[in-house]
């Protein structure tokens, strides 16, 4: 409708793993996985479904950001080949794409636990991704559960921006049962996490000098400015 210009915007892709993951969206009946809490936030357990960064490079790759709109394609894997091997193809099939998010910290996953509680492995795969893409911007992609401040500090150099994801249910409602806990609890966005990824933010611009994406903002008179004073 022109309201919008789209180029003022970046999309970040949903994150792509390597291979097809089933996880628990499904198209036809998304609110299985997603809720609502109230009016102030949403709580989901899509668990990375996505259709493989192959699929994801044939279909959209060649033309992605062709529009001119910012694009960053996120992604994850389980171990550093397969994340190194992902990023080249990101560079390789898309030249119009402004950078790569790196996502060690869904918490909708099995495999995503081991890299929140291991901050060494994060750190040695966000390194050997920037080495494989080469000058193409990297983001990271923390959760509030991480040891930030050691993740930080051995990818400073390396790492463009921090941005931040959702939060653990457990961590946001530590005596309530979440409505999606037969997934186990999801992630919690919205106002509801405020109080969680504001402090988060302090403590993410106290580690380093990496620029902090802010987030959570739900509402613009008074959130954005709130934003910017913990940072």
């Amino acid at each position: 409708m022109g309201a919008l210009d789209p180029s003022l915007f970046t999309v970040i892709t949903k994150t792509l793993t390597r291979q097809p993951r089933k996880g628990n969206l499904y198209w036809y009946h998304p609110w299985t996985c997603v809720k609502q809490i109230g009016r102030e936030g949403w709580v989901n357990a899509v668990g990375l479904t996505n259709p493989g960064i192959e699929w994801w490079c044939r279909k959209h790759g060649p033309t992605a950001g062709a529009q001119g709109i910012p694009i960053i394609v996120s992604i994850t894997a389980d171990t550093v080949p397969e994340l190194v091997k992902m990023g080249r193809m990101v560079v390789g099939s898309a030249s119009h794409i402004v950078g790569i998010e790196f996502n060690p910290s869904c918490p909708n996953t099995e495999s995503s636990a081991r890299m929140t509680e291991n901050a060494g492995l994060v750190i040695e795969q966000t390194l050997a991704l920037k080495e494989a893409i080469g000058e193409m911007p990297l983001l990271i992609k923390l959760s509030v559960v991480q040891n930030a401040e050691r993740i930080l500090q051995g990818v400073q150099g390396c790492v463009e921006a921090v941005q931040i994801n959702s939060v653990p249910w457990h961590v946001a409602f530590p005596n309530k049962q979440s409505p999606l806990h037969r997934l186990g609890g999801g992630g919690v966005s919205g106002k509801v996490a405020q109080q969680h990824t504001w402090r988060f933010i302090e403590r993410l611009v106290k580690a380093s000098t990496i620029p902090v994406i802010g987030c959570s903002v739900w509402e613009y008179e008074g959130d954005c400015r709130r934003v910017g004073d913990s940072a």
